[in-house]
């Protein structure tokens, strides 16, 4: 999606009828991509191109062996809540109950500009609990949502501390392109 159809999503006539035949949906900006937080560290590396100014969502994705082990899983977490979205983050709620939200993950990424290496993002994420699952072996976590503008980046992604309990549970990053509001 261009600036143009992004802008005509925001309309009030044309944008429903839009979103109803999902011209407002973005492909992600980077396809989900294997990455491995057993150790601290760089863990992905790669450039992608932001196709309007707005906010995209920074997602883990965990692959469990089986459904089973995803419902008995511990480290991601079981549950949900409002404030483990990055824009609602209330620490204090969500550590009275860390043993049902999962292990917290802190997550630091930096995002370039190209070509002039400007850096416009560097922060350390907290990811706090499941913001999501797909009913069989799939979990999902926000790491944060991403302010861009229209151009080209470049995107590091550093684990800060070691996840060893994620053995046998495959772990992908993804920049999704969200919607068009």
């Amino acid at each position: 999606m261009g600036p143009t159809t992004y802008s005509l999503c925001q309309k009030p006539i044309i944008g429903p009828i839009m979103w109803i035949l999902t011209l407002c949906a973005f492909p992600p900006l980077f396809p989900s991509t294997i990455i491995s937080l057993k150790e601290p560290g760089l863990v992905l590396k790669t450039t992608f191109e932001a196709p309007v100014e707005k906010n995209y969502p920074l997602i883990l994705e965990f692959y469990f062996p089986t459904e089973e082990e995803r419902g008995n899983d511990t480290i991601v977490g079981q549950g949900y809540n409002e404030y483990c979205k990055s824009e609602n983050r209330q620490y204090e709620i969500i550590e009275k109950h860390r043993e049902y939200y999962g292990k917290a993950i802190p997550i630091k990424v930096v995002v370039k500009k190209i070509p002039d290496s400007t850096i416009v993002i560097d922060k350390t994420f907290q990811t706090l609990c499941t913001t999501g699952h797909d009913g069989h072996t799939k979990k999902d976590r926000d790491i944060g949502y991403l302010g861009l503008a229209q151009g080209q980046y470049l995107i590091e992604v550093f684990n800060i501390s070691s996840q060893p309990e994620l053995k046998g549970i495959q772990t992908k990053i993804m920049l999704a392109g969200g919607h068009g509001k």
